[in-house]
Order: structure tokens, then C-alpha cells, then sequence
């Protein structure tokens, strides 16, 4: 891959899991949007770690309250490396759950 190039994935989520998303060392990746399915009251999350720290920044539910209702998850700008990488996770209710992201790569 290549700065410029298109970066992108789509996860199933099985209850409970977390899936990271952590480009290799000096790549660097700006995240433009994001999606997730809901599945009963939490649905699924997407945010940033460390592999020590998790903190959500995304869910995918109905429950917008929660939430910053200001942010768009279909017109973000996260910035992830190496060091600090995205993170999806479905951990609330039993079932099968998804999440999806976009991206390019900057660096």
C-alpha cells in the first residue's frame, strides 16, 4: 500500500469480541467513516487503543443520547498509527454484529 491508496474493511462480530485494526510501523492511516450495526440497546462500538486503553468514539445504536449527537461517523477525521489504532467491539448483547470503516493512507 502506497499514501494515497484507499484502506477499508468490513468485520463480523461475534458476541463478545473486540477486533483492532493496527497498521504496520510508519504507516499512517486517516480514518473518514465509519459504520456499525445495531443489535439490541449498545450495538457495536468502534475507538481507539493502545492494546492497554480502549475509548470509544463511535456506536452503533439508536440510543443517540449516549452520544454527541454533533458527530457524523460517516464524515470523520481520525488519525491512526501504529501506536494508537482503531478498535471494533461488540460486547453487550448475544448475537452477530458488524462494523465497518474507510480510510487512506497519509503516511
Amino acid at each position: 500500500m502506497a499514501s494515497g491508496d484507499v484502506v477499508s474493511n468490513i468485520y463480523s462480530l461475534p458476541f463478545p469480541t473486540t477486533i483492532d485494526f493496527q497498521p504496520a510501523v510508519g504507516v499512517e492511516i486517516a480514518i473518514t467513516s465509519w459504520g456499525g450495526t445495531e443489535v439490541g440497546p449498545d450495538g457495536t462500538s468502534l475507538g481507539l487503543t493502545n492494546g492497554v486503553i480502549y475509548v470509544e468514539m463511535f456506536r452503533g445504536n439508536t440510543d443517540q443520547s449516549k452520544f454527541n449527537n454533533s458527530t457524523d461517523p460517516n464524515n470523520i477525521k481520525v488519525m491512526i498509527n501504529n501506536t494508537v489504532y482503531l478498535r471494533s467491539a461488540y460486547i453487550a448483547n448475544p448475537g452477530t454484529a458488524y462494523s465497518t470503516w474507510s480510510g487512506i493512507q497519509i503516511k
